[in-house]
């Protein structure tokens, strides 16, 4: 349930007149897509479908342990929804899509409130082996020492990534996890690492999928919003598994 909506709806009187624009814009495409010739109505067709996709996007950068995850909870109206406490910390990027379409599944009626893309095979090997776009960086700078530090991070990381999901993980790798719901401990599950003793427990939910994930999509209906909006958490700049 949203929370302090009336505070959410502050702002609204600046965005006001865009938001009556896009609206305007919109009848105007659809009448003249049915009084158009077909090529024309195609293309105001697809310029409605360009409009009615937009939404604003803000990206909260910073430090790790910085109140990223906490702020993106107020401006979502839901205290909670991401884990933001000390430990662990979140290690996904996260987006919050607010007011925009929500994809259903097929085969299912429900409507998606939750989708968790895993990394690809090609995109973990890159990661494991070379270590990503850190290692990279760091192997053009010729920084024998970091990248000395990283391979043992990506060695720590398979370990324990293994120790979760079993040894045959990686049959998961390219897939999709959606839900029709989401909580926060669904988010514990795919998004957080950090200094949780629980982290290196077998048995324990959270974390349990944090470092084969590479993005998590939130879907939040938010009416105190005017317009379709994209909260992105990222993890923290300096977190040593931004690799």
């Amino acid at each position: 349930m949203i929370q302090n909506a009336h505070l959410l709806s502050a702002g609204n009187a600046v965005v006001e007149r865009a938001a009556e624009s896009f609206e305007k814009l919109s009848r105007r495409l659809e009448q003249l897509a049915e009084l158009s010739d077909q090529r024309t109505a195609s293309r105001a067709t697809a310029l409605r479908g360009r409009l009615d996709e937009f939404a604003a996007k803000v990206t909260l950068v910073g430090q790790v342990k910085a109140g990223k995850s906490a702020l993106t909870n107020v401006l979502a109206g839901s205290p909670g929804l991401l884990p933001s406490d000390v430990n662990p910390w979140t290690s996904v990027v996260t987006t919050l899509m607010i007011n925009t379409k929500a994809p259903s599944e097929e085969g299912s009626s429900d409507t998606t409130k939750a989708r968790f893309t895993f990394f690809d095979k090609n995109e973990w090997s890159n990661l494991t082996v070379g270590g990503g776009r850190l290692g990279e960086l760091a192997e053009r700078a010729g920084a024998s020492e970091e990248m000395q530090d990283i391979q043992r991070q990506i060695e720590a990381m398979r370990k324990a990534t293994e120790k979760r999901l079993g040894r045959h993980f990686e049959l998961l790798l390219g897939q999709t996890h959606s839900y029709g719901y989401v909580d926060t401990e669904l988010m514990e599950r795919y998004v957080c690492l950090g200094d949780d003793p629980e982290m290196g427990d077998v048995s324990a939910q959270s974390g349990r999928f944090a470092d084969i994930t590479k993005s998590a999509d939130i879907y939040l209906d938010i009416p105190a919003y005017r317009l379709p909006m994209q909260l992105c958490d990222t993890p923290g700049v300096n977190d040593t598994f931004m690799m």
